[in-house]
């Protein structure tokens, strides 16, 4: 967590507002985000003008939607240094991709068929941090979400826990990550873990 966060959650806590204010109304507003000139940063993978977000049919594909925000260093960091990998960016492709800004008053329809503003479903969903990614699966149900502080390992990995259906079989996220991680092992490779995409990838043990 950044320290301005942290700070942030010592007050809420020691302050004991938990049971008066959410802890993102509270961060938001501590921090009120800083209006930039330009836009989110874009991926080729962004659908483009999504509102309707429901999955329907046979060939509904898992959903992934980014929660960002202008004027984001974790959200360019994101971009810039994990997105940026080929291997994940492979399987974000079996996704469909949607970028909202969750301070946005535009309408969509989620997942669930409710129709709401972008920051009031943020709220309902308990999204805290940007950017945060919730992944959902072809039938509209949310399997698994990260906020925050974004590595390669761990992004590519959970796009691969849903995209393979290994939710359905292991409920444990962490347990996943781990067999992955023995199986790289078992290869031959060691696993950094807190790799960016701009780092060397796994390599054979000296």
């Amino acid at each position: 967590m950044p320290p301005a966060r942290l700070l942030a959650a010592l007050d809420w806590v020691g302050g004991r507002l938990e049971n008066t204010v959410a802890f993102r109304d509270f961060v938001a507003a501590r921090e009120v985000p800083k209006q930039a000139s330009g836009d989110m940063i874009k991926q080729d993978f962004f659908l483009k003008n999504a509102t309707d977000l429901r999955r329907r049919g046979k060939a509904a594909r898992p959903l992934a939607v980014f929660f960002e925000q202008k004027d984001c260093p974790d959200c360019e960091v994101l971009h810039r240094r994990v997105l940026a990998d080929p291997e994940t960016r492979g399987v974000i492709a079996k996704f469909d991709n949607v970028q909202l800004d969750m301070w946005s008053r535009d309408l969509i329809t989620t997942p669930e068929g409710k129709r709401m503003p972008v920051r009031d479903w943020v709220r309902q969903l308990g999204v805290n941090y940007a950017p945060g990614i919730v992944l959902f699966d072809a039938d509209g149900k949310e399997v698994i979400r990260w906020e925050s502080s974004f590595r390669v390992f761990h992004t590519l990995g959970m796009f691969d826990y849903v995209a393979s259906n290994s939710y359905r079989e292991e409920p444990s996220f962490q347990r996943f990550l781990a067999a992955k991680t023995e199986h790289i092992r078992e290869a031959g490779f060691n696993v950094n873990i807190w790799r960016y995409a701009d780092e060397p990838v796994a390599t054979p043990p000296q």
